[in-house]
C-alpha cells in the first residue's frame, strides 16, 4: 500500500496497515502499559499519585496544525489545576475525500505536538465520516499534581491578587492574521502583521514548560487560562467560581504589539479575543516580587459580586463578558 497516495480514505476506520505505522509513530513511556495498537480499545495507565487531573477540548477554530492545538489547548488546562501533563487521548474525525497524505499531514503535527512538550500518546480513535465537513480533533490529557493539592479557584477570597502572565488575544490575532491576512492588510501595516502571525510561535499558545516555575510559588492559590471570549471572560469566570467581585485597572493588561490597533481598526473588542498561552494568576497573599515570575497586577477581587473594570482616568465600568468569542465576530 502507497501511504503517499493522493488517493482519497474510504469512510470508516482506518486500513489496518496504515492504523498501525502511523500508532507505531506516536510517542509512549514506561507508564502506560498497554500502549496503542491493534485491537487494543483502551490504555493501561500505571499511576503513582493519589490525584490525576483530566481535561478534554475539540479543536474547532483552527484549520491548520490542529495538533499542535489540540495538545496545547488540554495542557493549559491541566496546568491550571497545578499539574504536570503526562497523557494523551484523541478522537479524529476526518471528512469524506480526505487523503492518506493529507493524515499524514495532521498526524505529523500532533506528533512532533507531543513530544515537544513530552506528553506520551495513550490511545484513541481516528475514522472517516460525513459528519464533519473539516478535521475535527478532540483531544483529552491526563496530569499529575506538582504540588500535595489540585488548585481551585473555589479557594480564592476576597483581598486576593489577580496576575497576568503573557500578553492576552495571542491565539486570536494569530489566527486573524494568518486566516484573512491580505484582507487584514487595510487595517495594520504589513510589518505588525507579519509579528503578529508570528505569535503562534513565540511566544505560544502553549503556557508548558515555561509555566512550571508558577507552580512553585508557595502562595499561589489559582490558575486560570482565557481562551474562547477572552481575558474579560476569564476574569468573570474566576470570579462567579470563587464568589467574589473583582475590579481589574485596564492599563495595566498586558497586550502584544500592534494587537489593541488591530482590534480597534476590526472594531472588536480585544478583551474579548480566544487567549491561549496568556494566564491569569492568583494568589491570596501580595507577592514581594512578582516581577520575578514575570507576573503584572492587573487587580484585586472583593467582596461583593460587582466585576469592574477600571481606565486610566479612573473611570468605572462594568467589565464586558463575551458568550462569543470576538474572532467569529470578524
Amino acid at each position: 500500500m502507497n501511504l503517499n497516495s493522493k488517493q482519497p480514505l474510504p469512510e470508516g476506520k482506518l486500513d489496518p496497515d496504515l492504523l498501525k505505522e502511523l500508532l507505531a509513530e506516536l510517542p509512549t513511556d514506561e507508564s502506560i502499559t498497554i500502549k496503542p495498537g491493534l485491537g487494543l480499545d483502551a490504555a493501561g495507565i500505571k499511576v503513582e499519585t493519589d490525584y490525576i487531573s483530566a481535561t478534554t477540548d475539540p479543536i474547532t477554530f483552527a484549520a491548520e496544525n490542529i495538533g499542535t492545538y489540540s495538545v496545547a489547548v488540554n495542557i493549559n488546562d491541566i496546568v491550571c489545576q497545578g499539574c504536570r501533563p503526562r497523557w494523551y487521548t484523541a478522537s479524529f474525525m476526518l471528512p469524506p475525500g480526505t487523503t492518506r497524505q493529507e493524515l499524514k499531514h495532521l498526524w505529523r503535527d500532533l506528533k512532533q505536538a507531543l513530544k515537544k512538550w513530552n506528553v506520551a500518546a495513550a490511545g484513541g480513535h481516528t475514522e472517516v465520516t460525513d459528519a464533519v465537513n473539516r478535521p475535527l480533533l478532540c483531544g483529552q490529557i491526563i496530569g499529575e499534581p506538582v504540588a500535595e493539592k489540585l488548585l481551585t479557584p473555589q479557594d480564592i477570597k476576597p483581598g486576593a491578587v489577580l496576575y497576568q502572565w503573557r500578553p492576552a488575544a495571542l491565539e486570536g490575532l494569530a489566527l486573524l492574521a494568518r486566516e484573512h491576512e491580505e484582507k487584514l492588510k487595510e487595517y495594520i501595516n504589513t510589518e505588525k502583521l507579519i509579528r503578529l502571525k508570528k505569535l503562534l510561535e513565540e511566544p505560544g499558545i502553549c503556557v508548558w514548560p515555561e509555566a512550571e516555575k508558577l507552580l512553585q510559588i508557595k502562595e499561589l492559590t489559582a490558575l486560570h487560562d482565557p481562551t474562547e471570549g477572552g481575558i474579560a471572560t476569564a476574569i468573570h469566570e474566576l470570579a462567579e467560581a470563587s464568589g467574589c467581585g473583582v475590579k481589574i485597572r485596564e492599563n495595566n493588561l498586558l497586550w502584544p504589539p500592534g494587537g489593541i490597533e488591530l482590534a480597534r481598526n476590526l472594531g472588536i473588542g480585544p478583551l474579548g479575543l480566544l487567549s491561549s498561552g496568556c494566564l491569569l494568576v492568583v494568589t491570596n497573599e501580595k507577592l514581594i516580587k512578582p516581577s520575578e515570575f514575570s507576573l503584572t497586577e492587573i487587580g484585586r477581587f472583593t467582596g461583593g459580586q460587582d466585576k469592574i473594570l477600571v481606565n486610566s482616568r479612573g473611570k468605572t465600568t462594568a467589565l464586558p463578558r463575551y458568550n462569543q468569542d470576538q474572532l467569529l465576530e470578524v
